[in-house]
């Protein structure tokens, strides 16, 4: 079913340029899941994809990433040079953490947790405290009661430090029940290129996931305009796994146009059907990703 995938238009299109994509939230389910596969495609010719770098405020979000990556990731690790500590709340310093950097994912399922700073890197004393941003919360996670306004206000200046930055395009993941409802008017109001995923139900993991494993779910993809965007919903309600649209978010940089905006609603019809012969998965940055490629080349 998936023998013919159409000619990429992203990243993969120049597979030499080696992109370098951030993702912020990377100590969440949903962070740690794409900056996983994010690494991976960073590792295969072919995808355009050359260097990844978490967006973080504090060491927290370091020891969450590298628990799910050792675990999901049969002992991949993050280590300082792609967990770049910075002050969120400082449109100066997101800046300097995003020059030169291509590319940019995040979604609204995004927590925030009040954390100590970590020593050595920029408080001002040694009692200061950072919010921290997680996509998709730690159950620990304790969360202020002005949570949505926080995250929002963060979403604006890392969205506002990449188009300073030079930022090419954004990857946006919009969930129903998504801490901060501003980000599709906040993509808008930036100016950068972006794709906007739409997701017509909830997310949820897969318990004991690998990336062995790979896209699990049929899923159902539909450009459209945001009206459009409801009818689709209740078409095709229930959920998605975490793991399948963060996959999805990696293959959107490297098949779909970085110069265009588009909106896609995504849902899952069933379990994905076994694919004919299939590749090892050492030779895969995702197993069955030629299934999203597929897909979004359809849609392009």
């Amino acid at each position: 079913a998936f023998s013919m995938v159409a000619k990429p238009q992203g990243s993969a299109a120049r597979p030499l340029d080696k992109k370098k994509v951030a993702v912020v939230g990377a100590g969440g389910s949903m962070g740690s899941l794409t900056f996983g596969f994010l690494q991976r495609a960073c590792s295969l010719y072919g995808t355009g994809l050359g260097d990844y770098r978490a967006i973080a405020a504090c060491a927290d979000t370091a020891k969450r990433l590298n628990s799910v990556l050792s675990k999901n990731f049969c002992l991949a690790f993050a280590n300082e040079a792609s967990i770049k500590l910075t002050d969120l709340t400082s449109p100066e310093s997101l800046v300097a953490r995003l020059e030169g950097w291509d590319a940019l994912i995040l979604g609204s399922d995004t927590a925030a947790g009040l954390r100590p700073v970590t020593m050595n890197t920029y408080e001002s004393s040694p009692n200061d405290k950072c919010f921290e941003l997680y996509w998709k919360k730690p159950p620990t996670l304790m969360r202020p009661d002005n949570e949505e306004e926080i995250v929002t206000e963060i979403f604006e200046n890392i969205l506002q430090a990449a188009k300073k930055a030079g930022v090419k395009h954004v990857v946006y993941v919009d969930e129903p029940e998504g801490t901060t409802k501003q980000g599709p008017a906040l993509l808008e109001s930036c100016g950068i290129p972006y794709t906007l995923i739409q997701s017509a139900g909830d997310l949820i993991a897969k318990p004991d996931y690998t990336y062995r494993v790979g896209v699990q779910g049929d899923l159902v993809l539909n450009k459209s305009n945001n009206d459009e965007n409801n009818d689709f919903a209740s078409a095709y309600e229930g959920m998605s796994y975490e793991e399948d649209v963060a996959a999805l978010c990696v293959q959107c940089l490297m098949t779909l146009d970085w110069s265009k905006s588009r909106t896609i609603a995504v849902s899952t019809a069933g379990p994905l059907a076994p694919l004919k012969n299939p590749k090892r998965p050492d030779q895969e940055w995702c197993v069955n990703s030629v299934a999203l490629a597929q897909l979004l080349g359809g849609i392009q």
